[in-house]
């Protein structure tokens, strides 16, 4: 299933059912009007609860010898060797254990680090080195703009994005196995993220996955 193709039958179905003029022609307001219909207006079990449109991931991954958050001149979280991940999340749905559950497995099953006993690099994860993980949160990362304005309405609105960075959190957790070596910034909060990139090396995952990021 692609998801890309799905998300694009779903907007079809958008135009279908909200007339654009009703929503300025703004795609993220068409996928909110999307969502609040296709759930019924927010009511459990509507029939056209299938047409709910998911919520898209962003994440920037540094690897790393140590990295901390501090907020309002206190250290909040504090990690040595592992990844530092700023997590962007995108409008659509907040309960989205998919996107979720595809992204831990990939923060914790790609291959960023090196063997050193057999002094090759990319060969083992997360796991492999019990290294730890700090995740961030990062809405900018969903920006576009015109001219030199900045604008982040493709950026999950703040309540939604809490329950959804929350769940990711959680979701990372079980999936290292390890709680205590996942730590998390404060949501909402003015953060000041410090870190060693360790070698350097930083790459971005995104989901659904843009042309290119998938190697055929």
């Amino acid at each position: 299933e692609d998801p890309t193709i799905l998300r694009r039958l779903l907007l079809l179905f958008a135009c279908l059912l909200v007339p654009a003029s009703s929503v300025g022609g703004s795609l993220p307001n068409l996928e909110s009007r999307l969502e609040h219909r296709a759930t019924g207006g927010g009511q459990a079990g509507s029939a056209a609860g299938v047409l709910r449109l998911r919520g898209g991931m962003r994440c920037v991954v540094q690897r790393v010898t140590s990295a901390s958050v501090t907020v309002d001149g206190e250290v909040v979280a504090k990690i040595g060797p592992g990844l530092c991940v700023l997590v962007g999340l995108s409008v659509g749905d907040a309960e989205t254990p998919e996107v979720s559950a595809w992204m831990a497995k990939k923060l914790l099953g790609l291959k960023f680090f090196g063997d050193e006993d057999q002094g090759k690099m990319w060969k083992k994860n997360l796991k492999d080195v019990d290294g730890e993980l700090l995740l961030v949160s990062q809405f900018t990362l969903y920006y576009r703009y015109k001219g030199t304005n900045l604008d982040f309405s493709k950026a999950m609105a703040p309540d939604a994005a809490r329950v959804a960075f929350d769940d990711f959190v959680a979701t990372c957790r079980k999936e290292h196995g390890d709680e205590s070596k996942v730590q998390t910034g404060v949501f909402g909060a003015m953060m000041e993220v410090a870190l060693v990139n360790d070698g350097p090396v930083t790459m971005n995952i995104e989901y659904p996955e843009p042309d290119g990021q998938k190697k055929s």
